[in-house]
């Protein structure tokens, strides 16, 4: 009877075991899904180092020493990636340059060699030297970090006759004297381009190889010339120089040398001066376009100048009229704005009119500062004059404005097909068209 009793307790002690181990086991189940539930919880909703802590806190549940030192390892690695993001960010701030870089720039226009002009460089001994074009006024191209001028007409030397009206071919020594008086930059693309043909057009390519220290855009040696952007480094910003034609006064290039010169096409200026956003810190673009003789600008201008702006170009310098044409900021819808000097006029010609005789030089200066490029403010233009005398003892040159004189005026030979030239005249051209934008 004893024995039964005893099995029977055995029995309920057996079962009250099993009991209890099925608690534990279940009640340790339910921990394990709360830390689960805690930590996917913790990774969904919280930030990355929030979650972190909350990871590590239900994980320590479990085991605090052994999870203690996984957040003391965790916790290490956090101040580690912060310091190598702030040494990072440091770095990066390091190498932007903030340094102030400047480069002063002029420009003038259209250096129109005509036979009368050809003949004032004519020595005795039968040379040609043309240093009076530009001594007056060569301290202004010298003292700037960069000067750019328009030779209208084509350096096709001495294989050809110099000609002038219509068809012109001007002398090496042309490029001699630019070179003397300070020029950095000759923009060739012209309407007078092809006068010579592309015998004319070699020539003057090969003339300008031989000066690399002068940038000459416009014309192309090759189809791989077409295609490459001129860019000069100057006081550390590097500058792209863009140069077309409206067109070659009638005649078409031969469809094999297609690219021996820049014409405006709007779909390759605007790859053009997209590429040159790429490359360089800042782009000039010089067009040759607009109505000869009209110191209005026309539709055609103003919509170009805009979409250049608008791809990317910062300046404009135009060329043709031979007349002064306004200046004004252009800005776009996609936040980009250039100055544009619509016409320069001319820097010499034996021209006939009041208008032709009155020209400028483009005047600013470039700034770069970090990612900052810009056009620094006082950008204008200096009013020049063109003087003449006709005869046996012919002269040209080239004045300011505010430097010529009534006793000069009196001689100039224009006064044989013209009454009304005088410097009242040209300072009321000057006053109508771009009187806000005067330097000096």
């Amino acid at each position: 009877m004893e024995d039964r009793r005893d099995l029977e307790r055995r029995k309920r002690f057996i079962e009250k075991r099993k009991r209890q181990r099925r608690l534990k086991l279940y009640f340790n189940m339910l921990l394990v899904l709360c830390a689960i539930l805690i930590v996917v919880l913790a990774a969904t909703i919280m930030t990355k180092d929030k979650g972190l802590e909350y990871s590590i806190a239900s994980l320590s549940f479990f085991d605090n020493g052994e999870n203690n030192t996984v957040e003391n390892k965790e916790s290490n690695n956090i101040d580690e990636e912060s310091e190598t993001v702030e040494e990072t960010t440091v770095a990066e701030t390091e190498s932007i340059d903030n340094t102030v870089h400047t480069v002063s720039f002029v420009a003038t226009g259209d250096n129109l060699i005509s036979d009368s002009v050809t003949h004032c460089g004519l020595q005795s001994d039968g040379s040609y030297d043309f240093t009076l074009l530009y001594d007056n006024l060569s301290k202004i191209f010298k003292k700037a970090d960069l000067a750019a001028i328009n030779q209208e007409t084509i350096l096709g030397g001495p294989d050809f006759p110099y000609t002038g009206f219509p068809n012109f071919n001007s002398p090496y020594e042309i490029g001699d004297s630019l070179i003397d008086a300070g020029f950095d930059i000759v923009t060739s693309a012209t309407n007078h381009s092809y006068d010579m043909r592309m015998e004319g057009i070699n020539n003057c390519i090969n003339y300008w190889k031989k000066h690399p220290e002068v940038t000459m855009i416009g014309l192309n040696e090759t189809k791989e010339k077409y295609d490459d952007i001129a860019v000069i480094e100057k006081n550390g910003i590097k500058i792209a120089l863009l140069n077309y034609t409206y067109g070659l006064n009638g005649y078409s290039l031969p469809e094999d040398e297609w690219y021996k010169v820049n014409l405006i096409d709007e779909d390759k200026i605007k790859i053009d001066v997209e590429k040159a956003e790429e490359i360089a810190d800042f782009t000039i673009v010089f067009p040759h376009w607009g109505v000869e003789y009209s110191t209005a600008t026309s539709a055609e201008q103003r919509s170009l100048a805009k979409k250049m702006t608008e791809w990317g170009a910062d300046l404009i310098i135009g060329t043709h009229p031979h007349v002064l044409q306004p200046i004004e900021w252009i800005e776009t819808s996609n936040g980009n704005k250039s100055l544009c000097y619509y016409s320069l006029g001319n820097y010499t010609s034996s021209q006939d009119k009041t208008s032709t005789m009155v020209g400028g030089i483009a005047k600013l200066k470039i700034v770069k500062q970090g990612n900052d490029v810009h056009i620094k403010k006082g950008a204008g233009i200096i009013p020049i004059v063109t003087h003449y005398i006709w005869g046996s003892n012919r002269t040209t040159r080239t004045y300011k404005l505010t430097k010529y004189t009534e006793d000069l005026a009196r001689v100039h030979s224009i006064h044989s097909v013209t009454d009304d030239f005088s410097i009242a005249n040209m300072q009321k051209v000057v006053d109508e068209v771009v009187g806000d934008w005067v330097l000096d």
